[in-house]
């Protein structure tokens, strides 16, 4: 496959992608299997012009995803699935949080600068600045120091949109790889108790060495499945909780483009039971007039506002909260970011408060 995309659309000499080819078949093992390979590649070379037309004329090779995938963003996405779909095939920006506890966003433009880098400030997120070129991690100012993370822009609005305060009780449900519960200590300069929970302890050593990392305040690092409060609930109720949930990630398929090839609508009805699953499980862990923030890197609306309507529907004491002052396109329980309009990774929000 990757020889086919090599001689149709990149810039590659042919002679290289067939020479190539057709050594690694030979390195791999299949020796017998070589001849064959040159003999696609050969033909795939003279009938290249009729092969590309022939792939621009379906969806599926002119947008470069499942048909199930497209028809799903069209459903649910009526007036914008064209953009969606295409700005998914773009190269993402680096970003980076700025951990205000240490330097504001203006302060940090100027290390950079200084360091020969250009960036321009986030649109949506106060703490975003995205790099113009990627770069190793060790090469930012102050990242060993704390002073910054990469995360997303549309990621970054979790914590603000939880608004946990001081002293307050906060559960982060999915907490691995960390970036959400580090933002959690940044804007409460660690002044909460947080129980982070992840069901992989390998993925919580990574947490624990990003809040080391930026230095402000400790978590409860618990291994455990949160669907399984026993393991982890003491019994004093939460007053945030953040549920950062398991999904397809069909809105950060820019980053990861293999999502297309190993997600299938089943494996997205699986996502949407254990959605339901998390809820159900953590909501009587909240306390009255506590907020749950429900947050998917999804624009499948199936994982979204589905998943929040049917909680709803169940649960009358889970009150939708709006979100007054953002740029998000709203949607009937919650909103959500898109990729090429809100120059950010596709999330999706839905904050519910516990009625007493």
């Amino acid at each position: 496959m990757s020889a086919l995309y090599q001689l149709l659309y990149l810039r590659v000499p042919t002679h290289a992608t067939v020479h190539e080819n057709v050594t690694a078949a030979k390195i791999l093992g299949m020796a017998r299997a070589a001849p064959l390979v040159n003999a696609i590649l050969r033909r795939t070379i003279r009938e290249r012009d009729s092969l590309v037309q022939i792939l621009d004329e379906s969806e599926v090779g002119r947008y470069a995803y499942p048909p199930w995938w497209i028809n799903e963003v069209k459903a649910d996405w009526p007036g914008e699935w064209e953009p969606l779909l295409l700005a998914g095939n773009t190269r993402a920006p680096m970003t980076l949080r700025v951990n205000l506890t240490r330097m504001t966003r203006n302060a940090y433009q100027r290390e950079l600068t200084a360091a020969g880098f250009s960036a321009l400030d986030g649109s949506i997120a106060p703490t975003a600045i995205r790099l113009d070129r990627p770069c190793a991690v060790d090469h930012l100012p102050g990242f060993a120091a704390g002073w910054v993370s990469v995360q997303d822009e549309a990621a970054q609005l979790a914590t603000p949109f939880l608004d946990p305060q001081p002293g307050m009780r906060v559960l982060d449900a999915c907490s691995a790889p960390g970036g959400k519960t580090a933002h959690l200590l940044e804007y409460t300069e660690g002044n909460i108790q947080l129980d982070a929970v992840d069901n992989d302890p390998e993925r919580l050593r990574r947490v624990h060495a990003t809040i080391q990392r930026i230095g402000c305040g400790t978590a409860r690092l618990i291994p455990a499945d949160a669907t399984c409060p026993e393991e982890f609930f003491t019994g004093d109720p939460y007053d945030r909780i953040l549920l950062d949930a398991p999904c397809s990630g069909s809105g950060i398929v820019r980053r990861h483009p293999d999502i297309k090839i190993t997600r299938t609508r089943t494996s997205v009805e699986r996502a949407q039971t254990l959605q339901a699953r998390l809820l159900e499980a953590i909501w009587p862990l909240l306390g009255v007039s506590g907020r749950l923030l429900y947050v998917t890197c999804s624009i499948f609306e199936c994982e979204n506002d589905r998943v929040i309507g049917s909680f709803i529907a169940r649960h009358p004491d889970a009150v939708c909260e709006g979100f007054p002052d953002n740029r998000l396109a709203e949607t009937k329980f919650g909103v959500a970011s898109r990729t090429g309009r809100d120059e950010c990774d596709g999330f999706y929000f839905a904050r519910l408060q516990k009625s007493g």
